[in-house]
C-alpha cells in the first residue's frame, strides 16, 4: 500500500516571490498550501512521481491573486530527500487557481537546479490582464521521486 507522505507538506522550503516590488501590495510573505494535482491521484504518494500544486491565494476568482512584474521570481526548494531521476522530465505552470488556466504563451521562463524550481517572469502578469492574477504553482515533476513515508 503507498502512503501519503508528509514530506510534501515539509519539503517546500521556499516559495520566494522577489524582488518585493514585483508583488502588488510590496509584501514578501505569503502562505502556502500543497495539494495533490487535480489529474493525478498519486502526486503527494511516496515513491510516485511528485506532482502537486502549491497555492498561495483564495482560488475564488472573483478573489485576486497576485500580480507580479516582469523579473519577479518564484522560487521553490524542495527538500533533499526528493530524488531527481531524470530532470528533463520536470515542467511546472503559473495558474490562476484552477486547472488549465496558464496564461499563454508562459510569460515566465523554469530552470531546474537540483532540488530547486527557478520560474522568472519575462513579462508583467497584472491583476486583471488575464484574469484574477497569479494563483498557484503546478509542479509537475515526472523526473522527481517522492520520499518515502516518513
Amino acid at each position: 500500500m503507498r502512503r501519503i507522505t508528509r514530506a510534501a507538506a515539509a519539503a517546500v522550503l521556499l516559495l520566494s516571490l522577489m524582488p518585493a516590488a514585483a508583488l502588488a501590495d510590496g509584501s514578501h510573505h505569503v502562505e502556502v498550501k500543497i495539494s495533490k494535482a487535480p489529474v493525478a491521484s498519486d502526486g503527494l504518494t511516496a515513491g510516485a512521481h511528485a506532482d502537486f500544486v502549491l497555492s498561495f491565494a483564495d482560488l475564488d476568482p472573483a478573489v485576486p491573486g497576485i500580480g507580479l512584474k516582469s523579473g519577479a521570481v518564484i522560487r521553490v526548494q524542495l527538500d533533499s530527500a526528493f530524488v531527481t531521476t531524470d530532470a528533463s522530465l520536470n515542467s511546472s505552470a503559473l495558474l490562476q487557481g484552477w486547472p488549465q488556466s496558464p496564461q499563454i504563451p508562459f510569460p515566465y521562463t523554469t530552470e531546474f537546479d537540483a532540488n530547486t524550481l527557478t520560474l522568472t517572469l519575462t513579462d508583467d502578469w497584472a491583476v486583471g490582464d488575464f484574469g484574477p492574477g497569479v494563483k498557484q504553482v503546478h509542479l509537475l515533476l515526472l523526473g522527481i521521486q517522492n520520499p518515502a513515508a516518513g
